[in-house]
């Protein structure tokens, strides 16, 4: 398994009480029903771990696509830029962004599995694949 980790907020995460270990295996299992389902892309930020943003220079600014979360803890991201051109070219010229995917011809996709972290309300993806795991 590939040791990439992609971190989003998930405003479906509550609460920034603290916890007892109990409560805080509650509150993740409730937040994991909370989010399985399909859930359409308002937007993509990738932040790095010292706070710097990370642009996918091939998605855009505004990127449409969907994620996919199951109830067994699987992720699946299909990602695309909004005008993306009909001619597809499929080099690459840019390496991409440490711990990330990068995008080929405005698309990118990739699956893992995801971890819940309710005290700081985040999802992690944690990829096994994707179209372009540079």
């Amino acid at each position: 398994m590939l040791a990439i980790l992609v971190t989003m907020s998930a405003v479906i995460l509550a609460t920034t009480q603290q916890r007892n270990p109990e409560t805080w295996e509650q509150d993740r299992s409730r937040s994991q029903n909370q989010l399985v389902g399909t859930w359409r892309l308002i937007s993509r930020v990738v932040t790095t771990g010292d706070g710097t943003i990370v642009r996918d220079p091939g998605l855009g600014a505004a990127p449409i696509g969907y994620l996919m979360y199951d109830s067994s803890g699987h992720v699946v991201a299909e990602i695309m830029k909004t005008d993306r051109p009909t001619v597809i070219d499929c080099s690459l010229s840019t390496a991409a962004p440490v711990n990330n995917s990068q995008s080929v011809n405005g698309y990118d996709a990739y699956f893992g599995t995801y971890t819940i972290d309710p005290a700081i309300h985040t999802v992690t993806h944690h990829l096994e694949g994707a179209l372009d795991l540079t």
